[in-house]
C-alpha cells in the first residue's frame, strides 16, 4: 500500500462492555476500520460496508483487494 491516511485511532467500549482498539483509515477513498479486541491477533476489518474477521497478518492483503490500493 502507498500511504493510507489515518483519520483517527481510539479505544471504544462495545455492547458487551469489552475494550476495542479501533483504527480508522482513508485508503484510496475508502473508509477502512480495523478493530482489535484486547491484544488478540485476530482483527475485524471493515472496508466501506464489507467486514471480515481475520488474523492481523492478513489484513493488509484484504484491504488492498477491497480498495484497489497497490
Amino acid at each position: 500500500m502507498t500511504n493510507p491516511k489515518i483519520i483517527h485511532h481510539d479505544t471504544i467500549t462495545n455492547a458487551d462492555n469489552q475494550q476495542v482498539n479501533r483504527l480508522v483509515l482513508d485508503v484510496n477513498g475508502h473508509e477502512v476500520q480495523v478493530l482489535q479486541y484486547d491484544k488478540s491477533p485476530t482483527v475485524i476489518v471493515y472496508v466501506d460496508t464489507t467486514a471480515q474477521q481475520m488474523d492481523i497478518s492478513q489484513a493488509g492483503k484484504f484491504i488492498q483487494d477491497r480498495t484497489g490500493e497497490q
